[in-house]
């Protein structure tokens, strides 16, 4: 009897953590993101930045040639002076997903956690792309993913607060992976946000909780 009592409590336990994964897998379905790789992220950032507007941001993970290609039309890859053949596949990337707050991502999967980063899909320059770099770690089920500090440019300014329709690109790496000392990230409300002191020699201001620099922003002497 106790053994039979035992076998159906495991069946018991079993069937509800498989109605616990199917409900949650539902939920998700609605969650306002996509899986990149192991991550998943959310486009926009709240905010509708002039074109020519500089944003701070992390490099999150990079997008595979399919991904970029599905992603970008044509006009787009033009207007950040890209071709198709151009688009890079491997350690090399032409497209990538930033943020400019501080993430990190856990959960018993990426796909059943329903928080996601928040940022934005962005082109590379064809001048950075083959020294840009993108790190994930995952320790015990908390994943943390990050990279380059970068400059990003709004080549054209969305319709939306989404960013949906905006067209960005990483105009130049600030501060590599691999250094430390100049960026970090600073409390800015209810959250981190990048911040790169010497960038404020050149124009550089707070946005609320994103560092950016204005198309109109005179350089200090």
């Amino acid at each position: 009897m106790a053994s039979y009592a035992i076998a159906r409590y495991i069946r018991g336990s079993v069937a509800a953590s498989r109605r616990f994964l199917l409900v949650m897998s539902i939920v998700c379905v609605g969650c306002a993101g996509q899986t990149m790789g192991t991550l998943r992220v959310s486009e926009g950032i709240g905010k509708s930045y002039e074109e020519g507007t500089l944003i701070l941001a992390e490099v999150s993970v990079g997008l595979t040639r399919w991904q970029t290609l599905e992603r970008f039309t044509p006009d787009d890859l033009h207007a950040a002076g890209l071709r198709e053949t151009d688009v890079k596949n491997g350690m090399a990337v032409t497209a990538v997903f930033v943020t400019p707050w501080a993430q990190t991502q856990g959960g018993l999967t990426p796909e059943l956690t329903l928080s996601t980063v928040k940022g934005l899909y962005a082109l590379v320059n064809n001048s950075v792309s083959d020294t840009l770099t993108t790190i994930s770690t995952c320790d015990r089920g908390s994943c943390k993913y990050g990279g380059d500090a970068v400059a990003v440019r709004v080549l054209r300014k969305p319709s939306d607060i989404t960013g949906k329709t905006g067209l960005y690109v990483v105009d130049s790496v600030v501060e590599p992976a691999t250094v430390q000392g100049d960026c970090s990230y600073v409390a800015r409300g209810w959250r981190k946000a990048l911040y790169c002191k010497s960038l404020e020699s050149s124009g550089w201001k707070w946005d609320d909780d994103v560092f950016v620099k204005r198309p109109d922003t005179t350089i200090k002497k």
